[in-house]
């Protein structure tokens, strides 16, 4: 008869442990969550919602397929401009500047 008290209790302590463990898991995985979106929020991985296209002039192949992908872009919640340049030279100019 010992016995069977015994494992008795044995099963209540262990139902006991595991209820506690699965407890300190959720404030575990709350902490955690919590953490990474405080991460994701101060390091801002996330790309910008504004496209600037920079195409050659009004007319050319490049202008059109840049305003025709801004339909697109904005139907997708992209906010979207075309800028004309004089050509390859000033786009490459203009990538390269950084306050640009």
């Amino acid at each position: 008869m010992k016995t069977l008290g015994y494992i008795k209790q044995v099963i209540l302590d262990e139902a006991r442990a595991i209820k506690e463990e699965i407890i300190e898991s959720r404030l575990l995985a709350a902490a955690f969550l919590i953490a990474v979106i405080g991460l994701i929020i101060y390091l801002k991985p996330f790309p910008d919602r504004h496209v600037n296209f920079l195409s050659g002039y009004q007319n050319s192949d490049w202008y059109m397929l840049a305003n025709s992908a801004v339909g697109i872009l904005e139907a997708n919640g992209l906010k979207v401009s075309v800028t004309t340049t004089q050509g390859a030279v000033e786009n490459v100019t203009r990538l390269d500047d950084e306050n640009d």
